[in-house]
């Protein structure tokens, strides 16, 4: 009575049955077998009953890979007996059949290019961008878990992608000053790990090649631009950006608040900036209606989302217009609630969320600068394998050893580099907390 966990986020920490399977993996079990069967306890009041047995999950995709070990939940009738045998240490025989088809599906981003004018054209491409998926109906990634309904998104992330049509409608009504092609992005597979910004940047388009992407600029959550302000955070990536940035927003009589962090964050800007592209990414801030069904359209600020829209079309035309290059700048800056929403320690590393198939271990789209892996010498594109004692097969796997370790503790990193093992001493830094 009393213990850790009477505590809600002790229970959802150590309920995690993927953490289970992680945990059981470890310490070299071949498999593992999930029967909620609580026992009694000790000071059970007379006429104590188990609470109902909990539903068993959908079979649904939780994670960007495999557990490592065959894992399977039984119900509460089948599994008491087996149970029962291992309590009393007498061996237990059991088989089970499983069919399980692995599927995968299509997800596409969509693209135009709107050409600047043959004179003066100057070489490279503008990026503009924005998320158009969301959460479906819920699950993964909802903060309303228990609620099987529309999650539409209305912020996160449709005001995005209507102020990417605006945008895209207004530099094509009126051209002049482009002297760089314009390429309009709308992603896929944003809520999943940037995957579809992370596949842009690896395979972009036919006649596009990511050492001409000029400047970068995104948009996620704009749709609460209340008081005339929006923040525009990665400011910080190029020296010129609060020159471009200060003009564009006073005509579109808009504050636009520059915030600091670096190019490094949980949106689609983030691939780019570790392909060596300097970023903007504007955003109106976070609410209580994130990853909820109540993120609607009757919340949106459709005024400050137009001049929002605007912003990024006078920004987005006054860069395509500057001669010379910007001036890429590599940011040092605290990792955001640790690596993969870890409340231990932070390696300040940046997982690539769809890696080639096959890849064993976790591929890194980039590190922090000033970060534990940067430090240590881990590099952009290195697959990390195993941390301390720990086989790293997966993103889940990454974060589960972050929030074991502590700050300030010391280990060894395995990496594989070009095909070959690297291993590097490393120090855990510390992450906020949520």
């Amino acid at each position: 009575e009393g213990g850790e966990f009477d505590d809600a986020k002790e229970r959802r920490k150590h309920g995690d049955l993927r953490k289970k399977a992680w945990i059981a993996k470890d310490k070299g079990a071949k498999g593992i077998i999930v029967v909620d069967l609580p026992e009694k306890p000790a000071k059970a009041p007379a006429g104590w009953k188990a609470p109902d047995e909990a539903k068993v999950p959908a079979l649904s995709l939780e994670g960007f890979g495999d557990a490592g070990i065959p894992a399977a939940i039984v119900s509460r009738a089948a599994g008491a007996p087996i149970v029962e045998k291992l309590a009393k240490k007498q061996k237990v025989r059991a088989k089970l059949t499983v069919d399980v088809e692995f599927q995968t599906t299509q997800a596409f981003n969509v693209v135009a290019r709107l050409r600047a004018p043959k004179e003066q054209r100057l070489d490279g491409v503008v990026v503009v961008g924005a998320h158009y998926d969301h959460l479906g109906m819920g699950g993964h990634g909802s903060l309303a878990p228990d609620k099987n309904e529309p999650h539409v998104g209305a912020d996160d992330n449709a005001s995005g992608t209507a102020a990417l049509m605006e945008a895209a409608k207004q530099l094509a009504e009126n051209p002049k000053g482009l002297r760089r092609d314009i390429v309009f992005v709308a992603f896929s597979g944003e809520e999943r790990g940037v995957i579809g910004s992370n596949f842009f940047v690896k395979e972009p388009p036919a006649g596009l090649k990511t050492k001409d992407i000029y400047a970068m600029v995104n948009m996620d959550m704009v749709g609460r631009a209340k008081q005339g302000k929006i923040d525009v955070i990665a400011y910080d990536t190029a020296a010129e950006w609060p020159s471009i940035l200060g003009p564009a927003c006073k005509d579109a009589v808009i504050d636009c608040v520059e915030a600091a962090g670096g190019g490094y964050g949980p949106s689609d800007h983030s691939p780019f900036y570790g392909a060596g592209v300097p970023v903007l990414f504007f955003f109106s801030g976070v609410h209580g209606d994130y990853h909820k069904p109540s993120d609607t359209a009757d919340k949106i600020h459709f005024g400050g989302l137009g001049q929002v829209a605007t912003a990024v079309a006078n920004v987005v035309k006054a860069t395509s217009g500057r001669e010379g290059t910007l001036t890429y700048k590599s940011v040092a800056s605290p990792p955001p609630n640790g690596d993969v929403r870890s409340f231990g320690a932070s390696l300040g590393t940046i997982p690539d969320y769809a890696p080639p198939p096959g890849t064993k271990g976790v591929l890194l789209s980039g590190v922090r600068p000033g970060g534990a892996a940067e430090k240590a010498g881990i590099k952009r594109g290195d697959i990390i394998v195993k941390i301390g004692t720990h086989d790293v097969g997966t993103v889940e796997d990454l974060m589960y050893v972050l929030t074991e370790s502590k700050p300030g503790q010391k280990t060894k990193v395995e990496v594989m580099r070009e095909g070959k093992k690297v291993v590097l001493d490393v120090e855990f830094q510390g992450s906020k907390p949520h």
